[in-house]
């Protein structure tokens, strides 16, 4: 029994200490430690009032999956606030933004993920009828629904 035992805790103490999660794209989970940037977004944005080139109403926490309004982590879920998106596994930095009509939002971002940072562009738009975010990067739209 206490081989059993003292088994046991030896291999939940090299699992402990074992390879980092690996995603599903194969590569190696950033960790909080490694990326500070890449923590999960909060549940509420850093700032719903304060300037900044992102206005109001695009602000808030969205998701893609409504669940993820509430996991830990919520891996579909963004925070926009005043400034930055925060994602999942990463973070954009809001360098200009403009509204070209009414509903709309063109970022220029530096997108910093995986140890990496690169200048994108960000567009976002506001599906009044929905209420949804959709929002577009790298080519792929993305619709996000806002918690809470």
């Amino acid at each position: 029994m206490k081989i059993a035992y003292l088994s046991t805790l030896a291999i939940l103490a090299l699992a402990a200490c074992g390879e980092p999660p690996v995603t599903d794209a194969g590569a190696p989970a950033e960790t909080a430690a490694a990326a500070p940037d890449a923590a999960t977004p909060p549940a509420d944005p850093l700032s719903q009032s304060g300037e900044g080139p992102v206005p109001v109403e695009f602000r808030g926490s969205w998701a893609i999956n409504s669940a993820d309004c509430t996991n830990d982590p919520g891996q579909t879920r963004i925070a926009v606030s005043q400034n930055a998106v925060a994602f999942f596994e990463g973070r954009s930095h809001v360098v200009s933004a403009t509204v070209p009509h009414e509903g709309a939002l063109a970022l220029e971002v530096d997108h910093t993920a995986e140890g990496q940072t690169a200048r994108e562009s960000h567009q976002l738009a506001l599906d009044q009828a929905s209420g949804n975010l959709v929002y577009q990067r790298r080519g792929q739209d993305f619709t996000y629904t806002r918690c809470g």
